[in-house]
């Protein structure tokens, strides 16, 4: 028996495959284009990567005023670790940069004082610009900062 056997969900269906068919359905999760965009921290969280479980912080960031991307959620991973200890030096830096924005300045050495205190008190629900920005290799950087004038 399937999950839904118990309800008819055919006039949602009809719903699907007409907007499929008009092309008109949002992709919620399609790529931004490229700018500056304003919005705030949902959530901050340290999680590892897949494949080779390097630490990471992994900013949940939703887009606040910007028409059709208005309340999307976007996710920023910042890895803290690399293959080269002059690499994880930099993305540390970056980390640290990112931090800053938030705590007016002051830059946090020691991982350990990123307390869930320091994170609800000063990082959640402020706000922050996101810069989207397209490699020449095809890739999309994200950078979070302070607030940009005019966003």
């Amino acid at each position: 028996m399937a999950l839904f056997d118990n309800i008819d969900l055919s006039h949602l269906m009809d719903l699907v495959k007409a907007g499929l068919e008009k092309g008109n359905l949002p992709d919620s999760f399609a790529e931004l284009p490229e700018g500056t965009y304003l919005c705030k921290v949902h959530k901050l969280e340290a999680r590892l990567t897949r494949e080779k479980q390097r630490p990471m912080a992994v900013w949940e960031l939703i887009i606040l005023n910007d028409g059709d991307y208005e309340n999307r959620h976007v996710w920023v991973n910042q890895i803290l670790e690399s293959d080269t200890p002059e690499k994880t030096i930099d993305a540390w830096a970056r980390f640290k940069r990112t931090l800053s924005t938030f705590l007016g300045g002051y830059e946090i050495d020691d991982i350990s004082l990123i307390t869930e205190d320091l994170i609800e008190q000063y990082i959640l629900d402020t706000e922050c610009s996101l810069n989207v920005k397209k490699g020449s290799k095809g890739g999309t950087f994200m950078t979070i900062g302070p607030v940009v004038e005019g966003v």
